[in-house]
């Protein structure tokens, strides 16, 4: 499952780097895109400078034609200025012929004519002069458009192939950038595929394990259901056989033993003393032998029934005992070698106790287990031999156990004990000595540790402040300094 995750994981982060490429070859065209545009906008500025030159060249040349025109006129006016002089001097010697000459009159005309030519030719001069200044100044503007032209064409046609260049650049980057890209796609798509192909084969794997474990469910299913009925059938065979054995032992103690329920009302410790009885009636010695003490322990919980029973089965059934104050470092290897240590300590006190003190023999009737405090438990057995530093557990529990804890630990037991400690046991419609008695096997129960005199002290306590309002007043009749035993006689006559 673990690896099924990176490899999820790992596509995921896959997926995201070829996002991410993918957003940067879209910026890359939009880049380019913008390099276009100024491309295509210089381009129309040197296609509009293409059209200002084209224009300046017709206009060059229509004045150059101009020109042309001019340069022809003023060679016909020379011409024809050369004609009228020629004719003017034939005129002129054709009159001197006619008149008769004087010197005078001659020299007039001459000069009048003279000045005529003069100033004509002065005139046509002065034409002529501005015609060649405004053809040379218009050769001048023409020639420094025509610089500025191709100056500003020969910057546009720099800035094209720079732009050019970089565009191409560009486009090389991009193109390295793409094919990259394509790789590493491949790449990723390559390891994609491989990490699909192991997750099938781990999904294949992991349903075959599935089905392995289903068939292997079924299987304990099977053996539970196998082991239930197996214990069920023994538990009926074992109970069939404590009927046939109670029968037997109720035919040799002359009556059937009694059933006990655990309901309100019913004394276990009376209970117990009347099943000791009849085992004892019955021939049942748990001194004789290791198997009259597991016959008793079958006749014992053969006779549970109702609440009683559940007990048993909920604390009792199935678990080991645990002595809670003894640590498992005695180095012997069970409860029996315990119980017969030698005396062991230091000290002249501690020097004379023994194993028994501790860990009470085998009587099953009188079995006292509260100084080790032991207690039924889930926890596994733990010998005295295993000196780990816990507890010794023993294992299962034996009927001298199972009787200590029933005479103290039964439901109804516990909750007089609890009654007892918050002044709460009262009459109630038992008699007189019936209370007394309950009064004593509590406090037994509750305080097996406090002395005989204080323990006599609070039952006369509880007994006083739990008798009912009339005994009461009785008792104050008769007078409470007196003892117990004898406010009790006299409430009892």
């Amino acid at each position: 499952m673990f690896d099924q995750t990176e490899e999820t994981l790992l596509i995921i982060k896959f997926e995201c780097t070829l996002q991410s490429q993918e957003q940067y070859i879209k910026y890359l065209y939009g880049v380019v895109s913008g390099y276009e545009s100024e491309i295509e906008e210089l381009r129309q500025k040197n296609a509009e400078l293409r059209i200002k030159l084209k224009n300046a060249l017709e206009a060059v040349s229509l004045k150059e034609e101009g020109l042309q025109a001019l340069e022809r006129q003023l060679i016909e006016v020379d011409t024809l200025n050369i004609q009228l002089k020629a004719r003017i001097k034939e005129l002129a010697r054709r009159q001197q012929k006619n008149m008769p000459q004087s010197p005078q009159s001659h020299n007039s005309i001459r000069e009048i004519l003279n000045h005529r030519d003069l100033d004509a030719i002065i005139r046509y001069a002065d034409e002529l002069r501005n015609i060649i200044e405004d053809k040379n100044n218009n050769e001048v503007r023409l020639e420094d458009l025509l610089d500025d032209a191709f100056n500003r064409e020969e910057y546009l046609r720099q800035e094209l192939n720079n732009t050019r260049a970089s565009v191409l650049n560009t486009r090389c980057t991009f193109k390295d950038a793409y094919i990259q890209e394509l790789h590493h796609r491949q790449h990723w798509k390559g390891l994609a595929q491989n990490t699909q192909t192991q997750l099938a084969n781990s999904q294949i794997q992991l349903a075959n394990t599935q089905t392995q474990f289903e068939s292997r469910r079924n299987a304990h299913r099977l053996l539970q259901r196998y082991n239930r009925e197996t214990e069920w059938n023994r538990r009926i065979c074992f109970q069939n056989l404590n009927q046939q054995f109670l029968i037997i032992q109720s035919a040799m103690a002359g009556y059937a033993p009694k059933k006990f329920r655990g309901v309100s009302g019913e004394d276990p410790e009376l209970w117990l003393q009347e099943f000791r009885q009849w085992c004892e009636s019955a021939g049942l010695d748990p001194a004789a032998n290791a198997r009259t003490c597991v016959r008793i322990h079958g006749i014992f919980e053969s006779l549970l029934e109702d609440d009683a029973r559940d007990w048993f089965e909920t604390h009792i059934k199935g678990k080991n005992w645990k002595c809670a104050n003894i640590r498992n470092n005695l180095a012997v290897a069970n409860l029996a070698a315990a119980n017969a240590l030698a005396q062991h300590g230091q000290a002249a006190v501690v020097n004379t106790i023994t194993g028994a003190d501790f860990i009470p023999d085998h009587t099953v009737w009188d079995e006292d287990w509260s100084i080790v405090e032991g207690r039924p438990t889930d926890i596994a057995v733990n010998n005295p031999n295993a000196n780990n530093g816990g507890t010794i557990v023993a294992p299962g529990i034996r009927i001298g156990q199972l009787i200590y804890h029933f005479k103290h630990y039964f439901p109804t037991i516990t909750s007089e004990k609890s009654k007892l400690a918050f002044n709460a046991i009262v009459q109630g419609s038992d008699t007189v000595s019936r209370f007394y008695s309950k009064l004593r096997r509590m406090v037994r129960l509750a305080y097996p540790t406090l002395p005989e005199v204080n323990q006599n002290e609070l039952v006369r306590q509880q007994f006083l402040n739990g008798l009912s309002s009339e005994n009461k007043l009785d008792a104050r009749r008769i007078g409470l300094e007196n003892s117990v035993a004898s406010i009790l006689n006299k409430l009892e006559e």
